[in-house]
């Protein structure tokens, strides 16, 4: 914005020489210097040099839950350069009109009555004193008008200062304060100078004068440039320097002001490598963007990558020391071949006990712990011991395929000092075995009924009938099994009798999934063993291969 500027001429420059103007300076001449200069040089200055924008203070203040706000002194600019002044002792007023005292803790603006989400706005306006009139005494106080407005339509021009945005229920309780829109003065510069102190010498004279220290300019390609010899950077309340940029060495320095490198930090020096320790890095790290690997050279190496860490090495590629400084973690490639398809197996290892050993190892998209050359999505080898445990329920969702199955549970009768065992019962058929005890009736017969889910998930039934306190030698299965229920007769009235039915499985996934007895080995299994070491052979016969295979 643009104003034209006219004020009082003092001298009269239609005599020759000019010379000064005689008598007293009238009103309309005092107006036209305020009005006509004074006011739009201020507005001028205020909107080409400083934008709009709150200049100092004017914080909002709420009580999460209660009604009304409080906006505390401070000043603003709107974009036609005026002043928005909320002084201590001064006014405000409100959209209605309403003065408003400003005290040292600013003004109160009631949020009753608002719409829910609300911009909490600073404009300028302007209040006759009429009080004064009959003394004559005209005073005119710049009293800024505080206002809650709409955030829906509310245009962002600079003719009113967004304070806070603030969200009020129906009852005008203030629910949430925030600080969006809220924008300071600026600047307008396209360069700014800055100076220090300097004790100058000449002759046997000793002068304490400023000079050019440094300089903050635009680029004229867009950006900002900072010409000094050196930069450092501290705590905005002041304390040891933190970063140190010496732009004559071209050296950077964290954490000390004497950079030895070009990007110096206490215990790490960065060129080509990153090196801990060392003064020529063992591996390398890579590190640039986010976007994944590039395409590769046609002998399978890595070009120009936009990967976000890469580290690179023929054995240990990341290794960790614990607090004592002893070996204890590494990531390793292992079987790292120089052809195309030579890609290696990432395996991480462990040294607790003092020795490596490799635990996890990732190939073609299988785990493998304590193998690396997992032939199943995750394969486990023990050295010694149980290969896993698990302390708690577990489910699988298909096949398990086993050697041997047990239970193992406290004695019960000696549960502190041993354990019991038992074998489950196998069968080359999905078998399923069900039994009880029941008492025949008066015709020394009974039937037995089973659940209603039975015979949909058995077929193939086979019945054993054990008498209980003497022989039945015509104890028989009067009625075999249909619908979920069989009978027998031919016991004695009254007697007991224990039953037995299986059933081999003929429900859909059994149907899918059926047991197959014998099959023939092939492939890599030809001649090794499952348990090579019970047939009198090898370790290395195992169909599980060396763990380092």
């Amino acid at each position: 914005m643009t104003e034209r500027l006219v004020r009082t001429s003092y001298v009269d420059p239609t005599v020759d020489p000019p010379e000064p103007r005689q008598g007293d300076t009238g009103l309309h001449e005092s107006r036209q210097d305020q009005e006509g200069y004074a006011d739009p040089l201020h507005r001028l200055h205020g909107s080409a040099l400083h934008g709009w924008g709150v200049a100092t203070g004017l914080g909002v203040t709420a009580t999460i839950g209660a009604n009304g706000i409080r906006v505390a002194p401070g000043v603003a600019l709107d974009a036609r350069g005026r002043l928005l002044p909320l002084a201590p002792g001064g006014h405000a007023r409100l959209d209605d009109g309403t003065p408003v005292p400003v005290t040292g803790d600013g003004a109160a603006l009631p949020t009753a009555g608002s719409v829910p989400e609300s911009l909490v706005t600073v404009g300028w306006a302007e209040t006759f004193d009429f009080a004064g009139v009959a003394s004559g005494v005209f005073n005119t106080e710049t009293t800024p008008v505080l206002r809650l407005r709409p955030v829906a339509g509310f245009a962002h021009d600079g003719t009113e200062v967004v304070l806070a945005r603030v969200r009020v229920d129906p009852g005008g309780r203030v629910t949430e304060l925030r600080h969006d829109h809220r924008r300071g003065t600026v600047i307008s510069v396209d360069r700014v100078e800055f100076r220090r102190p300097n004790v100058a010498a000449s002759g046997g004279a000793t002068t304490v004068v400023p000079e050019a220290s440094a300089e903050a300019r635009s680029l004229r390609e867009g950006g900002l440039v900072l010409a000094a010899d050196r930069v450092a950077v501290e705590q905005r309340r002041g304390g040891d320097w933190k970063v140190w940029v010496d732009t004559v060495d071209g050296r950077v320095g964290v954490g000390t002001t004497q950079p030895s490198a070009s990007l110096d930090v206490p215990d790490l020096v960065a060129r080509d490598r990153i090196a801990v320790g060392h003064v020529r890095p063992l591996g390398r790290i890579h590190a640039v963007g986010m976007s994944g690997f590039a395409p590769e050279n046609p002998d399978g190496t890595s070009t120009v990558s936009d990967v976000p860490l890469l580290a690179q090495s023929d054995s240990t590629a990341i290794g960790i020391l614990n607090a004592s400084g002893r070996e204890s973690f590494a990531i390793n490639v292992e079987g790292n071949l120089g052809t195309p398809d030579g890609r290696g197996v990432p395996t991480l290892f462990d040294k607790y006990d003092g020795f490596w050993h490799p635990s996890i190892a990732l190939r073609n998209g299988r785990v493998g712990i304590g193998t690396q050359n997992p032939a199943t999505a995750l394969e486990v080898h023990s050295a010694g011991g149980p290969a896993a445990q698990f302390n708690g329920d577990v489910h699988v969702t298909g096949q398990i395929t086993k050697t041997a199955l047990t239970f193992k549970i406290d004695h019960p009768l000696d549960p502190e000092r041993g354990y019991l065992s038992h074998s489950a019962v196998e069968s080359d058929e999905m078998k399923n075995v069900y039994d009880g005890e029941v008492t025949l009736d008066d015709d020394g017969a009974a039937e037995i009924a089973l659940p209603s889910w039975f015979e949909a998930l058995n077929e193939r039934f086979r019945y054993q009938l054990t008498p209980v306190g003497g022989p039945a030698p015509c104890l028989h299965v009067s009625r075999k099994l249909s619908g979920n229920s069989f009978a027998i007769a031919g016991g004695e009235p009254g007697s007991e009798v224990c039953w037995q039915v299986t059933g081999v499985r003929h429900d859909p996934y059994a149907l899918a999934h059926p047991l197959v007895p014998e099959t023939e080995k092939a492939g890599r299994e030809l001649g090794r063993f499952l348990h090579p070491e019970a047939h009198g052979k090898a370790a290395d016969l195992s169909i599980f291969g060396s763990v380092q295979e």
